[in-house]
């Protein structure tokens, strides 16, 4: 991330599926695979600092 020092809060992030839907397990596994992508690339980081941290600096002043 930046080396902007600011408190940052993690929170675990879910998505649900009806267990009604024949294809709930497969869609959990596609979700959980692109989440892990998303942060072995470094989008996850990228995504924080465009959004999130803008907001932080600005609540700062």
């Amino acid at each position: 991330m930046s080396n902007i020092a600011l408190p940052v809060i993690r929170v675990d992030q879910y998505m649900l599926f009806s267990q009604k839907n024949p294809r709930a397990e497969e869609l959990r596994n596609l979700f959980n695979q692109g989440i892990k992508r998303i942060r072995e690339k470094g989008i996850e980081e990228k995504i924080m600092e465009h959004y999130l941290l803008p907001s932080l600096i600005s609540e700062k002043n």
